[in-house]
């Protein structure tokens, strides 16, 4: 279902747009940070450490995020095989985050590019 073509509407479609986009920029982005501040070595030699550790590492299981720190980071420094290594979901669970993150940044810069053009418009007009 559409909605009308109306300025109130057009407005509320670029709200949840904006929303949508930050929020998947803000899940894809979390992840990927510490990605390019720590290589998996300075994980290992306890640079960064994630509190509370994983339950199911304290229990002794290997879950499907295990070694995914040290992947994400291993894939930020450019070495796919260590990556895999570590967790085979790693690489592309890594690529999948960095491209919904820029595309949601671009997104954001588009819309952000938009609300200025419109608010030069109206200027313009108004004059």
């Amino acid at each position: 279902m559409d909605l009308p073509s109306t300025p109130r509407a057009s407005a509320e479609r670029r709200r949840v747009v904006f929303a949508i986009a930050l929020a998947l920029l803000t899940v894809t982005a979390l992840p990927l940070l510490p990605a390019f501040v720590v290589s998996p070595e300075g994980l290992d030699s306890g640079a960064l450490s994630f509190v509370p550790a994983c339950p199911s590492r304290l229990a002794g299981v290997r879950c499907g995020l295990c070694g995914m720190s040290h992947a994400f980071a291993a894939m930020a420094d450019g070495r796919v095989e260590l990556a895999a290594e570590y967790n085979p979901d790693g690489p592309w669970l890594f690529t999948v985050c960095v491209v919904i993150a820029l595309a949601s940044l671009a997104t954001l810069v588009v819309l952000a590019l938009k609300r200025r053009r419109r608010a030069q418009l109206a200027n313009t007009s108004v004059q």
